[in-house]
């Protein structure tokens, strides 16, 4: 599932000030989906924003793909590309205290056969 959310090597080449004024674009190039993992690289960095795009209600109540919602996204992103394991546990925590019980029974159940990332949960 590594690759549910792939490095796009044009927003990877981008500066910080580069990605933080794209991504806040209406129609960020290439896509709002890209920016998380490269967000996620650089946590230290994005961290506040990939708590807001987590946290959003809407990205709670909207599906991405499927089952999947846009919630989700970024927060694979930073379980698949984060480096520090501090804050992939960091953001488990914060997403099992804000969300509801049935919201984050439902992207367990959709992580949980995944060896990498199911360990988080």
């Amino acid at each position: 599932m590594n690759n549910i959310i792939p490095i796009n090597m044009n927003v990877n080449n981008m500066t910080d000030s580069e990605l933080l004024k794209n991504f806040n674009k209406e129609f960020p190039p290439f896509g709002k989906m890209n920016y998380y993992a490269i967000f996620a690289k650089r946590i230290t960095k994005f961290k506040e924003i990939l708590k807001e795009e987590i946290l959003n209600n809407e990205n709670n109540i909207e599906s991405a793909m499927g089952i999947i919602k846009i919630s989700w996204i970024p927060l694979i992103a930073i379980l698949c590309y984060a480096k520090e394991e501090n804050e992939k546990k960091a953001f488990i925590n914060l997403v099992k205290n804000s969300w509801s019980d049935s919201h984050f029974e439902d992207f367990k159940n959709f992580i949980k056969d995944d060896n990498n990332l199911g360990k988080y949960i």
